[in-house]
């Protein structure tokens, strides 16, 4: 619906009413639908299936997005983690070789020991008795019940090098 108008600012001296009613805006558009043909029908439904396909697009990505930064957080935070435990595992190493260093000194010690131990044992010249165990027998009878006889003997004699 177009008006004539006096206002200097239109051209031809025309402008739109734009307070057209709603009810005869829609049937313009049933009108044009149906005149249309079905190239421009499926035009109509494919932009619209092309409009729905980017807004659901626009959804997965907008997930994905969240998921990723999200899951960079995570992802931060785990290597603190794994950044706290590669230090206390270091500690642990330390500590570890720590104790090793001092066994191995023990070692050398108590070889030093058993060095001079035995210089001491040779160097000694004495008798030294020996429990060998206790005799069982007298010729061919046992003198002990049977549940005895597993004692061991007596010896005296001079140890040899």
């Amino acid at each position: 619906m177009t008006t004539k108008t006096n206002n200097p600012d239109d051209q031809d001296g025309t402008s739109q009413n734009f307070a057209e009613p709603d009810h005869e805006r829609r049937k313009s558009l049933r009108k044009s639908w149906k005149a249309s043909g079905p190239v421009a029908k499926l035009t109509v439904v494919f932009a619209g299936i092309s409009a729905g396909a980017t807004i659901l697009y626009c959804v997965i990505a907008g997930w994905t997005l969240y998921e990723l930064h999200s899951g960079s957080t995570v992802t931060h935070a785990l290597a603190e983690a794994a950044k706290s435990q590669s230090e206390a595992t270091k500690t642990i190493a330390e500590q570890a070789k720590a104790q090793t260093d001092q066994l191995a000194n023990q070692l050398i010690e108590m070889k030093n020991s058993n060095v001079i131990s035995r210089d001491a044992l040779v160097s000694v010249q004495r008798a030294f008795i020996t429990f060998d165990g206790i005799e069982t027998k007298v010729g061919n009878l046992n003198v002990l019940p049977p549940e005895r006889r597993a004692w061991p003997h007596w010896f005296l004699g001079e140890l040899e090098e």
